[in-house]
C-alpha cells in the first residue's frame, strides 16, 4: 500500500497535517466564494460538488454554514489588520 505525505507508519494521517489539510481547503473555499459574491448554498449543488470533488477522493466540502462563518471570520482578520496598517 503506498503512503502519501501526511500518513504515518499505521497509514493513519498524522493529527497536524490533516488539520492543516481542512484549514487550507476551508480557506480556500471561503476565499472562492467571497471574491466571486457567490450564495454560500452553492457549495450544496450536485455540479459544484462533482466539480470540487473529482479527482480527489480524500477530499470534502464544507457546509454552507461553515463557509459562511469562515468568510465572516476571514473579513474580521482582514479588517483588524487594515486597521492596524491604517494607524501607522
Amino acid at each position: 500500500m503506498r503512503r502519501n505525505s501526511h500518513q504515518n507508519r499505521s497509514g493513519m494521517g498524522s493529527l497536524s497535517a490533516f488539520s492543516l489539510i481542512l484549514t487550507n481547503s476551508r480557506l480556500e473555499i471561503a476565499r472562492w466564494f467571497a471574491e466571486r459574491g457567490r450564495p454560500f448554498n452553492l457549495v450544496r449543488d450536485g455540479g459544484f460538488q462533482i466539480l470540487s470533488l473529482s479527482g480527489r477522493k480524500d477530499h470534502w466540502l464544507p457546509s454552507p454554514q461553515m463557509v459562511s462563518r469562515d468568510v465572516k471570520i476571514a473579513f474580521g482578520a482582514t479588517h483588524m489588520k487594515v486597521a492596524e496598517l491604517l494607524q501607522v
